[in-house]
């Protein structure tokens, strides 16, 4: 199951998702901690590296990068 919350700043997005965390331990991420692993992907000099510099400089990200991105960020958690 995937949940995803939208909403302004201050609309309680954060309060919800650590609600449904505790009630189902369920993973969460944010946008920023995706934007952090991006960036910390795009300072590499490999192939996840380049990627990661290509997708910003296009404004897109790819569903590659996506993965890359998400698989890292999930894996903090372990």
């Amino acid at each position: 199951m995937r949940i995803i919350l939208m909403g302004p700043p201050g609309s309680g997005k954060s309060v919800i998702s650590r609600k449904i965390t505790e009630k189902y331990g369920f993973p969460v991420i944010s946008m920023e901690e995706v934007a952090e692993e991006l960036s910390a992907m795009a300072g590499r000099e490999d192939e996840e590296g380049r990627l990661a510099r290509d997708a910003i400089a296009m404004g897109r990200v790819s569903d590659e990068v996506c993965n890359l991105v998400l698989k890292r960020v999930l894996s903090r958690d372990e």
